[in-house]
């Protein structure tokens, strides 16, 4: 229930992966809760764990080159449904789901987007979300499924594999992804 004690088991069960983290959001912000999450997730594909983030296209609020950062540095990217008008189900079709899966034996599901405004760190606005931790086997093999039924989704691309970064930009992401508290 409480913000800051659900932030410190999500950020807990990712620094203690060493298998798999799987994340998916529908809201993510290059704010200090999204920046945090996302260093980990890229400390975790140092070693040696598939990392995995999924984020809804029309609700991320990541910049493209911070994708693109995050695929050179073994963190696995897919945007759910493209925004491509004038196809409104595009606009409509999205993913709210918001789950973390470490370890295929534990997760965390719940209302909670990677936000600031979600863990009670903002000024103007906050959120009353809840989470659920879950430890077994049988739960997580059937979360699991669910998180790759959405990845492998016809409408689900992977946006870093038509760009480069340029070394301005790289440079700026890892600063920034350094400056981010964990």
């Amino acid at each position: 229930n409480n913000e800051r004690e659900a932030l410190r088991c999500r950020f807990e069960l990712m620094k203690q992966a060493r298998e798999e983290i799987l994340l998916s959001t529908y809201i993510i912000k290059d704010d200090l809760i999204g920046l945090a999450a996302l260093q980990l997730m890229m400390d975790a594909a140092k070693r040696g764990v598939v990392a995995r983030l999924l984020v809804d296209d029309l609700g991320h609020q990541l910049p493209k080159d911070l994708l693109l950062f995050l695929e050179e540095n073994g963190v696995q990217v897919r945007v759910f449904n493209p925004k491509r008008l004038p196809e409104l189900r595009t606009v409509v079709d999205r993913m709210h789901g918001k789950m973390l899966i470490t370890e295929n034996r534990q997760f965390i599901v719940g209302g909670r987007n990677l936000d600031e405004s979600y863990f009670s760190m903002d000024e103007h606005n906050n959120f009353l979300d809840r989470e659920v931790y879950v430890h077994s086997e049988n739960a997580v093999k059937e979360a699991r499924n669910h998180f790759y039924s959405m990845w492998n989704y016809d409408e689900v691309t992977s946006r870093g594999n038509r760009d480069s970064l340029n070394r301005t930009k790289r440079q700026y992401w890892y600063h920034a992804m350094k400056s981010a508290p964990d």
